[in-house]
C-alpha cells in the first residue's frame, strides 16, 4: 500500500484581534503545498479526501507541538453520490493555541 503524506507547516501569530478573545471564524485548507497561517485561537480545518470503505484514511504520521496546537476532533463526511463504497472527506479540525511554527504530518 502506498503511503501518502500530508505535510503543513503550521504558523501561528499573535494578531491584534486575537487579544479580545477567541477568533470566531474557521479555516479550510486542503492543499498540502501551502503553509497554514493563523492567529493564536484560530480554529481551521484540515479537508482531505478519503475512504474508509476501503480502508483509505488519514492518521497523525506524528504529532504537532502540543504547545503551538492541539487536534479538537476529526469527522468523516460521506459523499452525496448515493454510490456504495464511494469516498467522502476526513475534516480535521484543530485550534492555534500560542505563536510558534509546528508541522502537522498526515
Amino acid at each position: 500500500m502506498k503511503h501518502i503524506i500530508f505535510f503543513i507547516i503550521l504558523i501561528v501569530s499573535f494578531y491584534g484581534q486575537a487579544v479580545a478573545g477567541e477568533v470566531s471564524d474557521i479555516r479550510y485548507y486542503s492543499d498540502p503545498s501551502k503553509p497554514i497561517e493563523v492567529a493564536a485561537g484560530q480554529k481551521f480545518i484540515i479537508a482531505l479526501e478519503s475512504n474508509r470503505t476501503t480502508g483509505y484514511q488519514w492518521q497523525l504520521a506524528a504529532e504537532p507541538d502540543r504547545a503551538v496546537v492541539q487536534l479538537e476532533s476529526v469527522e468523516y463526511r460521506v459523499s452525496n453520490t448515493g454510490l456504495v463504497g464511494a469516498g467522502g472527506t476526513e475534516m480535521w479540525q484543530f485550534k492555534s493555541l500560542s505563536p510558534g511554527q509546528t508541522t502537522i504530518a498526515l
